[in-house]
């Protein structure tokens, strides 16, 4: 087995975003060396993308944030290729991990900058399933803009959940990991903080939709900021 011209691109893109190639962070041999390939498919952590993160694929125009403009099969085969070879960044809580992967499509950022005369919209919202809306979740007022497109991203940051924690939360998969969020960055490694109402949703528990993360208030506050400055995009 060797591997694909993409995913060449897409182990550089991941570990290196200046552009050099060195060895492969998962098995220390050369990321091109057939027998790594090999190898590290063999010894990768498997990762499935949950249902509710289907929203961010289709026509569905109540979804705010991230909207992918790949299909389902082809992200996901690009997330494949790169976690074969990408260190996983740890997140805000123990269960949480990053996967960065270069954004190879038109997908733009879920945030802007605010400006004067942006039609802002005002609801209340959930994190649904595509199938099944989980029954424990409580809807949060949000902000966001119609009519306007974002920049285009540089990167994904792909959030993860372990396999454990997700069965907490009444989520079986068969893999490792499963994905959560798809969030778009301009700048590889720097992650927008989480939305004020995900952070209260976390720390209010299981009972209610969260993960039970305890409230941090430095990470809240840092995201206060940042929503005073940038608002999430609705349909563009």
């Amino acid at each position: 087995m060797t591997l694909s011209k993409l995913g060449q691109s897409v182990v550089r893109a991941i570990q290196h975003p200046n552009g050099v190639e060195t060895e492969c962070l998962n098995c220390g041999c050369d990321i091109i060396n057939a027998e790594c390939c090999d190898h590290c498919e063999e010894t990768a952590p498997t990762v499935e993308l949950l249902g509710w993160v289907g929203r961010q694929f289709g026509g569905d125009d109540s979804f705010k944030g991230t909207r992918v403009l790949m299909t389902q099969e082809e992200f996901m085969t690009q997330v494949r290729d790169a976690i074969r070879y990408s260190d996983l960044f740890d997140g805000n809580a123990p269960f949480v991990k990053h996967l960065w992967m270069s954004n190879f499509s038109d997908t733009r950022c879920a945030y802007m900058p605010r400006e004067k005369g942006m039609n802002i919209q005002v609801g209340y919202i959930t994190r649904k399933d595509m199938d099944n809306e989980n029954p424990k979740e409580i809807p949060f007022k949000a902000e966001w803009v119609e009519g306007v497109k974002a920049p285009v991203a540089s990167w994904f940051d792909i959030i993860l959940y372990t396999k454990e924690q997700l069965a907490k939360e009444g989520i079986e998969i068969e893999a490792d990991y499963g994905i959560v969020s798809i969030n778009t960055e301009l700048t590889y490694g720097q992650s927008s903080p989480i939305a004020t109402n995900t952070q209260i949703r976390n720390a209010l528990g299981i009972e209610f939709g969260g993960n039970g993360e305890p409230l941090n208030r430095e990470r809240y506050l840092e995201a206060v900021e940042f929503e005073k400055k940038h608002i999430q995009v609705g349909k563009g």
